[in-house]
């Protein structure tokens, strides 16, 4: 490791995509008590209509751990569609379930109300900013020597 090395951000997904909702909020493109389908209106399927942002935000949704993992699938778009398709498991604010569904349909959020996609709109309002040069999430081939490997293929 050297003091230019460079790691990997994809366990920072959650608390960068939540800074990114709270810069809309800020900015006044979003309201925590809004439901989601307001600016994602697919995502008012099965039961989930009056889920708010802020239950997103704190996993107060009610939606499962994670996408339906049974039947193979790949790219965002398909997630997407797994995510609006998903149904709450308990009663939304009924109590605390941890679920990586709520931070893809926040990720989509951002993107819809921004006009950029997540990655884009962290670079712009939040890395460059703050002066973050080396942060990404995904960052240019350029970067490959310099990014610590989390795997060995």
């Amino acid at each position: 490791m050297t003091p230019d090395t460079i790691f990997d951000l994809a366990s920072l997904t959650k608390p960068f995509t939540a800074i990114c909702v709270m810069r809309l909020v800020e900015h006044g493109q979003v309201r925590l008590n809004d439901p989601v389908a307001r600016y994602l209106p697919e995502f008012a399927r099965n039961g989930k209509q009056e889920i708010t942002v802020r239950q997103l935000l704190t996993h107060f949704s009610g939606l499962p751990a994670d996408l339906d993992l049974k039947a193979p699938w790949s790219g965002h778009a398909q997630a997407l569609h797994l995510a609006y398709d998903a149904e709450p498991v308990i009663p939304p604010g009924s109590g605390f379930l941890y679920s990586d569904i709520n931070y893809i349909v926040l990720g989509e959020l951002v993107a819809r109300v921004s006009g950029m996609p997540l990655d884009k709109y962290a670079t712009e309002s939040i890395f460059r900013p703050l002066k973050m040069d080396t942060t990404r999430f995904n960052p240019p081939a350029e970067w490959r020597p310099r990014i610590a490997p989390t795997a060995h293929d």
